[in-house]
Parts: structure tokens; sequence; C-alpha cells
């Protein structure tokens, strides 16, 4: 995920403090239509696709595959159409929200595509495809970046990058007995009403309330902060972006090996790895997080100096970060099919870390660094209630 962070990087340098603003509330959009999961879809597609794999079920593997990319495509057609509503609502533009939303599909088609390489545990393959798309993207931007600094020009590039990219890996790495044809279209749209659509919603919720807890700050900052303070705010979340990026990388390979240890040998087991990973990744992280928060004071005001009030906001974040990145719980809880007790831990971080934090800043006006510790305070509590669910659901399976 090095290049991610060359990407924003990049993009912090090229690009002027305004512009640097709506690029950054571009690719929150972009994150809130990608969270949709292809109305749930492609979180069913997660949990089940390692299993039907394991099993040889290629033909349900196909039409799941295929449902999945149908979903992405019926989320874009909704989010398009609501672009008025949702600008009017918001401080952002509507053709910067068109081209956060055009990106949050590509990204979907791309996270829909590479789920076979995850599934089968095929690490070099899938991080293959990861670096190919973001060398790809750094390729294309920074050109336009250097010839037109528009955000929306950029975002838009991403976007088509993305979706060309996705497209080969279809046609060419994933296997022909998994790719949309007709037969296994009509087969997948005849098939939707036999899915069971509350466990998929609920898993849809999951996201949802899941999103929240980890982007209220920025939605709070976009919406609070003038744009040289969200851009600051949005320059020092780099260090999140980064590690929610590789938190999903490893987590490609974590969640399938989660899933195929827990179809093989049930739920104990599926636990004892998702804890291992779990606190070994937290401390690892926490080791990393204080020296580079050291590193990171000196370095933000001598090569980025218009984002000089980012260093404050770096300590926090980097804390809350290692926690965000320690997460296998939530994946633990969804293999495991008890989303809804990752629906409860997710939202009762959420009500439990926004009331004390309200509590603690008061109602005088909010700065970055508060909203900052918002971050640090949701992610904590966040670890802590689905770290606290998975053991129970683990000493119900015991005892029972």
């Amino acid at each position: 995920m090095g290049l991610m962070l060359v990407r924003l990087l990049v993009m912090a340098r090229m690009l002027d403090v305004a512009a640097f603003a709506d690029y950054s509330a571009a690719l929150l959009v972009a994150s809130a239509v990608t969270m949709a999961g292809s109305f749930g879809l492609y979180y069913k597609l997660s949990r089940s696709l390692p299993v039907l794999l394991f099993h040889n079920s290629e033909n349900e593997a196909a039409i799941l595959l295929t449902q999945t990319i149908a979903g992405s495509l019926a989320v874009g057609i909704v989010a398009l159409s609501l672009v008025p509503v949702w600008s009017s609502f918001s401080n952002l533009s509507a053709p910067l929200f068109l081209a956060g939303f055009l990106n949050g599909i590509a990204q979907q088609l791309f996270l829909v595509v590479t789920a076979v390489s995850r599934s089968r545990g095929r690490t070099l393959e899938f991080s293959t495809e990861n670096l190919v798309r973001s060398i790809g993207i750094i390729l294309v931007i920074v050109p336009i970046a250097a010839l037109v600094p528009s955000a929306v020009t950029v975002v838009v590039a991403e976007a088509i990058v993305t979706t060309i990219i996705s497209l080969a890996i279809l046609m060419r790495t994933v296997p022909s007995a998994l790719r949309p044809t007709l037969v296994v279209a009509k087969s997948a749209i005849g098939q939707l009403s036999n899915l069971d659509w509350v466990a998929i919603l609920a898993l849809l919720g999951v996201s949802v309330i899941s999103f929240l807890s980890t982007n209220v700050d920025r939605w709070f900052a976009l919406e609070i902060l003038d744009k040289a303070g969200f851009a600051e705010y949005a320059f020092a979340w780099t260090i999140m972006v980064v590690a929610l990026s590789v938190q999903a990388v490893v987590n490609a390979s974590v969640f399938p090996f989660i899933a195929r240890r827990y179809a093989a040998y049930g739920l104990d087991r599926a636990w004892k790895i998702s804890a291992v990973v779990s606190f070994g990744m937290l401390l690892a992280c926490c080791f990393v997080a204080i020296p580079g928060s050291i590193a990171a004071s000196y370095a933000i005001p001598a090569l980025f100096p218009k984002y000089g009030g980012a260093v404050a906001l770096v300590a926090p974040l980097a804390i809350a970060a290692s926690f965000r990145m320690a997460d296998f719980w939530s994946s633990f809880l969804i293999i495991a099919g008890l989303e809804r007790f990752a629906l409860v831990a997710n939202i009762a971080s959420v009500c439990v870390g926004v009331s004390g934090w309200f509590f603690w800043t008061g109602n005088d006006g909010f700065s970055a660094v508060e909203m900052a510790w918002l971050a640090l305070i949701i992610a904590m509590l966040n670890f802590v209630f689905t770290a606290a669910a998975s053991l129970l659901c683990r000493d119900r399976a015991r005892s029972g």
C-alpha cells in the first residue's frame, strides 16, 4: 500500500489546498458508495465464495459473482440518480458528488472481480492486481493533475483506470467457469428471490455502521471546518487511509483463511486465529505509531509546509489507525454468521463514542484536534466491543 500513500502525497503537493480538499471529499463520497456493497451482496460474496470454491461449487460461485456485479451496477444507478439530492444537503458541488459516485462504483467493481483471487487464497495474485491498479492510477493522474489541477478531473480519471483494470482482470484472470455469461446471468436473476435477504441486509447494516464508525469524524470535518481546515485534516487522515488499505489487503487473505478454517474445524479454531491476528497486529502497529508520529512532526513542516496544522493531528490518528488495522473481530463474527453481534458492537461504539465526545468537548465549536480524538475514541471502543462480542459468542458455542 506504499503506492496509495505516494498517490495521496503527490496529490497534496500538486494540487492547491482547496483542490486537495475537494479531492479528499470526493474520495470520501466514493468510499460511501463502495460501502453500499452491492446492496449487501458483496459481503455475502466475501463470506460465501471461499466456502463455495473450497467445495468446488463453481456454478453457484459464478451465479453469486454475477449477482454481486449486478448489485454494484444497481447501486451505481441509484447513487447517480440521487446526485442533486445529495448535493443540496452538503457543501459539495454536484460535479464533485458525481465524480465521487463514479469512483466508488469503479472501486466496488474492482473489489468484486478480485474476490476470486482472495477467496482462493492466492495472495500474490491479489497483491499483483492491486499493484497494477495503483501504478496505473499514478501514471494517469500525475500528468492530468499537472495539466488540469482539478479534483473532479483527477477523481474521474481514477475511476476510468480502475474500471478498465477491473474488466481486464475479469476477462484475463478470472476462470471462465466463474465469468458472468448470458446463461449464468439468467440463473442469477432468477435466483435473486431465493437469497436470504434478511441476512444480506444485516451484513449491509454492519457495513453501514462500520463505515460511520470509521468516517464520522471526517464527515464532521467536511461539514464544519473551512476548506483549508478540512484539507489539513484530510492530509493527516492519510494515515488512516493507508492503515485501512493495509488492513483491507491483509484481511483479503485473513478473511478467507479464517472462513476455510471455520468450514473445516468450526468456530473455536476460527476464534483463536482471529485473536492471534488481532492482538498481534495491534501490538505491532502501536510500536510503529509512536516513532512514526515523532518523525511526521518533523517531516510535515519540512516537506508539506502548507499542511503544517496537520502535525497536531498525527498522534491521535496514528493510534486510531492502529486499532483499525487490528480489527479482525468483525470478520470473525461475519464468517460465523453472527453479524448481528457485530452490528450491535458497532452501533454501541458509535453511540457511546460520539455521546462521550460531545460531553467532553461541549458545544462551543469543534476543532480539528477534537475531531481526531473522536476518531481515536470510536476506534478504541469498536475494538473493545467487537472483541467482547466475539468472546461472548465463542463461550456460548462452547457451553452450548
